[in-house]
């Protein structure tokens, strides 16, 4: 029933946005916290909190250095599509730092069991990038941020990777072996929103 629930919210998500952007764009903040409390409602105790909570923590730090020093990611500003700013930084961010990481490692968990700790890692960082690689183009046209020209530079790439690997090892200490079929469908639902979106946009 969730990942129903998942996939039909991404699929009329996509659609919204495609035919009536200014009615659907102010709903991504929405999509977020929905998504988040699927994807985890199985998930919540303390222990899972508190990663969860430092990875959301440790992406918004992240994006208030990358938006007010221009490191690691480019020069960059975020819109108002994500919602409520703290420092012109949106506070749903690190839910999507969360998000995006927690997918990637399950989806490598649940592909690629029999593979060792580094290449788990290696690919959930992977896995992470290229999601990054997909919304780039879109975020602009969704007043999610923008880069300077308009188009992010290459550093942004290999700051997601360098971050990816952080946070899948972060994962990977914690032993997360818990292979939820939600998460693959979190994962796969916002790499084809993000590809659809590409043919618009």
């Amino acid at each position: 029933m969730k990942n129903w629930l998942v996939v039909l919210m991404y699929a009329v998500g996509c659609m919204g946005l495609m035919l009536v952007p200014d009615l659907f764009i102010p709903l991504s903040i929405w999509s977020l916290i929905i998504t988040f409390f699927v994807l985890f409602q199985e998930e919540m105790n303390l222990k899972n909190g508190l990663v969860f909570f430092s990875i959301a923590a440790m992406g918004w730090f992240i994006e208030y250095i990358g938006v007010h020093y221009h490191v690691p990611f480019g020069i960059y500003e975020y819109g108002d599509g994500l919602g409520i700013k703290v420092l012109d930084i949106p506070l749903v961010i690190g839910l999507n730092w969360v998000i995006v990481t927690v997918s990637s490692w399950i989806t490598v968990e649940w592909a690629f069991s029999k593979w060792n700790k580094l290449s788990k890692i290696l690919m959930s960082a992977s896995l992470m990038t290229i999601l990054d690689i997909l919304i780039e183009p879109v975020a602009p046209h969704l007043d999610y941020w923008m880069f300077q020209l308009n188009w992010p530079p290459v550093q942004n790439y290999i700051a997601w990777f360098w971050l990816g690997l952080l946070f899948s090892a972060l994962m990977s200490m914690l032993q997360w072996k818990r292979v939820s079929s939600t998460g693959v469908v979190v994962w796969m639902c916002q790499f084809f929103f993000f590809l659809a979106l590409q043919l618009v946009y």
